[in-house]
């Protein structure tokens, strides 16, 4: 995020933003129904191999970081987030990389799943068929073969989500809270992009 900075203005440096990435991510992920356990409890009955189905910015990132730190302290097989960017010459190592992870007995995460190449989906799944499972982050559910996975969570976006993530960072006053219900409808709904948004905002003191 670049702030546009004039000789005599003030901006607030990007550690004391607490909008920054490394806030942000730091709030947990909160299920629209259920808590961890009984939610995790469902993904096991599942196999470990699901979708995690929700549009741009509505958390699955999170949830995916959530879930990996879970299963790496309360089970024995442990899971690798993999994230394949828009960098499609990075994709290869990647996928080489999960794979091998797979064959130690890894559960693998997976964002960006709909960047990859037809033949890298299939050979994700071809792969993983025999490990300890494969969860992925999409736009849409995955019902068609032969990339079809059961639906595990939906997320979704509202301003009761946002007011939560604005609760977190203790950055709930009513001038954000207007701010960011604007953003909302004017990023149709992306989380991420109000954030992103609030930062600049926040970054150039135009908070009270």
């Amino acid at each position: 995020m670049n702030v546009k900075q004039s000789p005599d203005q003030k901006i607030v440096p990007a550690r004391r933003n607490p909008f920054a990435v490394e806030h942000v991510t730091k709030i947990p992920f909160r299920f629209e129904d259920g808590d961890w356990s009984s939610n995790l409890n469902r993904l096991s009955q599942l196999s470990y191999r699901a979708a995690i189905v929700g549009p741009k910015g509505s958390g699955k990132t999170t949830l995916l970081l959530d879930l990996e730190g879970r299963i790496n302290r309360d089970t024995d097989f442990g899971a690798q987030l993999v994230v394949f960017s828009q960098d499609k010459d990075t994709h290869p190592k990647l996928l080489e990389n999960a794979l091998t992870a797979s064959g130690d007995g890894k559960i693998l995460l997976v964002d960006g799943f709909e960047r990859l190449s037809v033949r890298k989906k299939f050979r994700l799944f071809r792969n993983t068929l025999r490990g300890s499972g494969l969860v992925v982050a999409t736009h849409s559910p995955m019902r068609l073969p032969p990339f079809n996975l059961p639906t595990w969570i939906r997320t979704s976006t509202s301003e009761l989500l946002l007011d939560y993530i604005l609760s977190e960072l203790q950055m709930a006053s009513p001038d954000v809270r207007a701010a960011g219900k604007t953003a909302m409808s004017k990023h149709g709904g992306n989380i991420r992009n109000v954030l992103r948004e609030l930062y600049d905002r926040h970054a150039s003191l135009r908070f009270k």
